[in-house]
């Protein structure tokens, strides 16, 4: 990988996201970035204040990244005339897009659940982007309820939290974690798996708001 000028902040957040991807969360440390830039470690302190601004930084760079695409992908299917199932098989086969399009992006959001890569440290003004980041995503969920069954309670919007987030996930995490390909007919299971959930129909009311979901 090319070194980045020093002052290239989105560089240094490519090279952080391929330590993630190559190696683990682990291995993404202030010393490591350091050595694979070229930037001294007090550069990188000032840039990023501490490895769990980093990470916080590196993490909410590709889940806002893909929370566009994904939500472009729903916006190229019409959600009148029963159209939310196709919406909601698309919003679920983004992540495949996206590893096939950047394994070392896919890696940092479907490889490990947030809390397990952020530390306990992140900075506040960082904190409040990921709850905006949240309440974003809180908002295509329910756009897509809305679409499926006329309802954005939260026993919707749970449901298709299955679709776009556990079963995607689910399939791909396993694959992530080993470093094995993925099988090529992964797509045509998910497709089968989410248009089975929801073939269940639009699942019962309960008491409680929708919760803010965040990516795992």
């Amino acid at each position: 990988m090319p070194r980045p000028r020093l002052h290239d902040v989105d560089a240094m957040l490519d090279a952080a996201e391929h330590l993630v991807g190559s190696g683990g969360p682990a291995a993404l440390t202030l010393r490591s970035l350091a050595h694979d830039t070229g930037a001294p470690v007090g550069t990188l302190t000032h840039a990023f204040g501490s490895r769990d601004a980093l990470v916080a930084r590196l993490w909410l760079r590709a889940a806002s990244a893909f929370l566009d695409r994904q939500t472009a992908r729903v916006d190229t299917v019409s959600t009148a005339d029963n159209r939310g199932e196709a919406a909601v098989v698309r919003a679920a086969l983004e992540p495949l897009a996206l590893l096939a399009e950047r394994p070392d992006t896919a890696a940092v959001l479907l490889g490990y659940r947030r809390e397990d890569l952020l530390g306990p440290d992140v900075p506040a003004a960082l904190a409040a982007e990921l709850r905006a980041l949240d309440q974003r995503f809180v908002a295509l969920l329910v756009r897509l309820a809305q679409a499926l069954w006329g309802r954005g309670d939260r026993a919707a919007v749970e449901a298709v939290t299955v679709c776009v987030v556990d079963l995607p996930t689910g399939l791909l995490r396993r694959h992530l974690r080993t470093g094995a390909g993925v099988p090529a007919e992964t797509a045509t299971h998910l497709r089968a798996a989410v248009r089975g959930v929801l073939a269940l129909g639009a699942p019962p009311t309960r008491k409680g708001t929708t919760r803010a979901h965040s990516r795992p």
